[in-house]
């Protein structure tokens, strides 16, 4: 019944439609995929677009800052609430009301909280021994991964942001891990979901990694909280059952789930990915419209369709009451007499039908 209403004053019934603007969903600016290298730290692993995200070169590997990268007291690890063996303590963490809000303002640089646009991106390559991955309806082109030299953005276009200047809430520490976190800059938003493993199968007994949706600073982000938590839940499930993350076979897929996700998504609003044999992304992202405006006993409303004809058994009772009385001349108060309702209830049926 969206739309069945429009409401105006008394003395003037007509009053513009409302902005549909509000309901339109935002654009997804850019997806990447981090990992927590043990010597070179918080590292982009795959992004879509290329280089929309600036990465500085790493620095030369020497044995000295080998030896102290192992010696860094950053990469210890306390014990988290977020391990492959405990997947109650995880369905759980997905539910938690109230996603983390950090500001990339309060940890600005002495300057400013600008972004440092300088440094020029670079995608990770992918492991030579990487398979083609191919999907139904894929726009990878076969399944090829396409690489470029290290270089400017596509297009002469500048990259949206540094990665520097967010990677320690891309990979947080552990208390952060295993809940939505939205971190903000500038210009521009991230969305992820940060994850921490542990088992003795990975290096140091640890394996970090995140998935994070870049948008507009100014978008309504509620309809994509939901998808960037199932992505987090599929992806967890893989890694537990195959390493499908953690092995150097199997992450250059990555890249093109990354492609497919952002076209997808961006154009469709939906998207189909299959991982493997037991593991698939299904999303599809429905738009959070506005609530309707407050009803006031003053005003008249207007059908915008035959109501009568509309009208089913499994209507409210209210509803069904007083839709014979709206003609575009009774104002609300007046509906609420003629159908022997109570005015507050009146008002609430109005609201449903706008």
């Amino acid at each position: 019944m969206f739309d069945s209403l429009i409401m105006g004053q008394a003395a003037n019934v007509g009053m513009a439609p409302p902005d549909m603007n509000e309901s339109f969903l935002p654009r997804i600016l850019s997806i990447f995929y981090a990992t927590f290298d043990q010597i070179q730290g918080p590292k982009i692993m795959y992004q879509v677009p290329e280089d929309s995200i600036s990465v500085a070169p790493p620095p030369p590997l020497t044995a000295s800052s080998a030896s102290a990268a192992l010696r860094s007291p950053s990469l210890t690890y306390t014990p988290s609430s977020f391990t492959s063996s405990s997947s109650s303590r995880w369905a759980a963490t997905l539910d938690e009301p109230e996603p983390l809000t950090l500001n990339h303002s309060l940890h600005s640089s002495p300057a400013g909280s600008q972004v440092n646009l300088a440094s020029p991106g670079m995608r990770a390559d992918k492991t030579a021994n990487s398979s083609p991955f191919m999907y139904p309806n894929s726009i990878t082109g076969g399944g090829i991964s396409r690489s470029r030299p290290m270089g400017g953005t596509p297009a002469g276009r500048p990259p949206l942001l540094d990665f520097e200047s967010i990677s320690e809430y891309v990979i947080p520490k552990t208390e952060l891990c295993g809940r939505l976190v939205h971190c903000n800059t500038p210009k521009h938003r991230i969305l992820g979901f940060p994850v921490v493993l542990e088992g003795k199968r990975y290096e140091r007994n640890a394996f970090r990694y995140n998935l994070c949706f870049v948008f507009d600073r100014k978008a309504d982000l509620s309809c994509y909280e939901p998808v960037v938590r199932k992505c987090a839940r599929v992806l967890l499930s893989c890694e537990e059952e195959s390493q499908f993350l953690s092995n150097p076979d199997t992450s250059g897929k990555m890249y093109q789930i990354l492609e497919q996700l952002f076209e997808d998504l961006n154009s469709y609003s939906e998207t189909s990915i299959r991982i493997d044999s037991f593991n698939s992304i299904e999303l599809k992202i429905f738009p959070f419209y506005p609530n309707p405006p407050k009803v006031r006993d003053w005003q008249v409303p207007v059908a915008l369709i035959n109501l009568q004809k509309r009208m089913d058994p499994s209507w409210d009772l209210t509803v069904a009451k007083i839709c014979p009385y709206i003609n575009g001349v009774n104002h609300v108060r007046k509906i609420a007499d003629l159908a022997d309702v109570d005015p507050l209830l009146a008002r609430m049926a109005m609201e449903h039908l706008l």
